[in-house]
């Protein structure tokens, strides 16, 4: 655990929302540097918001060391809490990374991985994988139905035709916000059947995750005394990379660089809900700032995601402020998405389920020494991978082509380095590590028990091309 030094970056706020959130938690504001005193009794969760920006690298955030522009509205959430900088994803793509994330199971527990094919059969780079099925599997609790039997209101606010509530991402939230198919944000009653959407275009994608933000404000202020769990799912920066005025760079711009216009856009946009988290009560507020997976800009010679297992695809940014969590602390040590719901549980006093992967963060924050096992599967495109990360040695694994890689991540973080051939010792104590631990999960594995989940990915067809996906078919 290291100190980060303090940025004062120029994340402000408007008056006007200042006194909006006054207004919505005024009974509980608190000075941003106000913190409960070492062993006093931790107060009740009421506040739990889980953030997640679509297609974010961790390493696009200033905060994270990046200096071709500055995030100020991130960097001002880290200093109110922990910055995990080596934080990873269980999968390449949203549908599993997300499932994994909300159940704190592996995607091949939830069957949300592509179907096996024999060895030697190659796949080309763009072409779509079949999934074992395309939904959530009814018999994995997800955080909005553990936090809804706790006595909490649940709202979910999606810009992610993959996470449809045919998809059954909407189990245990009382209330759902997308938009239709013009681009205006609505609410939903997520236990109807939902009918086929005609989403709107990717060139509107930014005004939709502003209304939504909005949307959470408002829905927050419904209710201000109650105990309220939202998860806010956002677009940008997911590709084609459309940033809007100022961000746009000046042409001809890179894919990459248009993508740091959306990360800028998107680092403003939240400004409002860090604002919201500073000025309510930081012993009862718990916020959650991640990414389902990041983005490939030719590192390994492709783009985009869905296709590897590689370092720029499963890492992400999570930064977690709230009770347990020190402000202004780094931390160093490995981390995963499916330690999420642990922690949610840990700070509620709610006891850890046999089927969950993951453990609460907090340990991180007094580190033991121990490193934990990240783990990544689930392809959209190509041959399936699986990786295992043991520090300091990453072992890859192409099931198609029957290839292994190995890195040693302390030295070679971009995993440039593939020393499979000249370090055999440590290669077959990888290459057992990740079977067995494989093996294990498989012995886990669930199928879904909704019968219009398979049905979910083939309904989102039209939302998914213009995202990129399937452009191929």
């Amino acid at each position: 655990m290291t100190e980060r030094r303090r940025k004062s970056g120029p994340g402000r706020c408007r008056q006007r929302w200042a006194l909006f959130l006054v207004a919505i938690f005024g009974n509980q504001c608190h000075k941003s540097d106000e913190h409960p005193p070492a062993g006093e009794r931790e107060e009740e969760l009421r506040t739990v918001l889980l953030v997640v920006v679509d297609t974010l690298r961790a390493d696009r955030l200033s905060c994270m060391g990046y200096d071709q522009h500055q995030t100020p509205s991130f960097d001002t959430l880290a200093d109110r809490g922990v910055l995990f900088r080596n934080a990873f994803s269980a999968a390449s793509w949203t549908r599993p990374s997300m499932a994994s994330l909300m159940t704190s199971r592996y995607p091949t527990e939830l069957g949300l991985v592509e179907t096996s094919t024999p060895p030697g059969k190659t796949w080309g780079a763009r072409e779509r994988r079949t999934q074992q099925s395309k939904a959530l599997p009814d018999s994995a609790a997800t955080m909005a139905e553990i936090l809804q039997a706790e006595g909490f209101r649940t709202a979910a606010f999606v810009n992610q035709p993959a996470l449809s509530r045919k998809a059954r991402f909407s189990r245990g939230f009382e209330d759902w916000y997308t938009a239709d198919g013009s681009g205006r944000v609505s609410q939903h009653d997520p236990t109807l059947p939902e009918t086929k959407q005609a989403w709107p275009s990717t060139s509107v994608s930014a005004s939709i995750d502003r209304g939504l933000v909005q949307a959470l404000v408002e829905w927050l202020q419904d209710s201000p005394d109650a105990k309220a769990f939202a998860w806010l799912h956002l677009l940008t920066p997911h590709g084609p990379y459309l940033p809007e005025e100022p961000y746009a760079p000046k042409e001809p711009a890179s894919d990459s660089q248009r993508y740091d216009g959306e990360v800028r856009a998107v680092d403003a946009m939240l400004a409002p809900l860090w604002e919201l988290a500073r000025l309510a009560d930081p012993r009862r507020t718990l916020v959650i700032f991640t990414s389902d997976h990041g983005e490939e800009f030719l590192e390994h010679g492709d783009t985009e995601h869905g296709h590897s297992l590689h370092r720029e695809v499963v890492q992400v940014p999570l930064i977690v402020a709230g009770p347990g969590f020190p402000p202004g602390t780094a931390i160093e040590d490995a981390v995963r998405t499916i330690d999420i719901l642990p922690t949610v549980a840990d700070l509620l006093g709610l006891p850890g389920q046999p089927d969950w992967r993951g453990e609460s963060l907090r340990s991180s924050a007094n580190p033991s020494g121990d490193k934990r096992t990240v783990y990544a599967e689930a392809m959209l495109y190509g041959s399936s991978e699986r990786s295992l990360l043991q520090h300091p040695w990453k072992i890859m694994h192409d099931q198609q082509g029957e290839q292994w890689s190995l890195f040693h991540v302390e030295r070679d973080p971009g995993e440039q380095e593939n020393l499979v051939d000249s370090h055999s010792r440590e290669r077959d104590g990888m290459v057992q590590k990740l079977q067995a631990f494989h093996q294990q999960i498989r012995r886990a594995a669930t199928r879904p028990a909704s019968p219009d989940g398979d049905e979910a990915l083939d309904e989102d067809l039209e939302a998914l091309q213009a995202l990129g996906y399937l452009r191929d078919e």
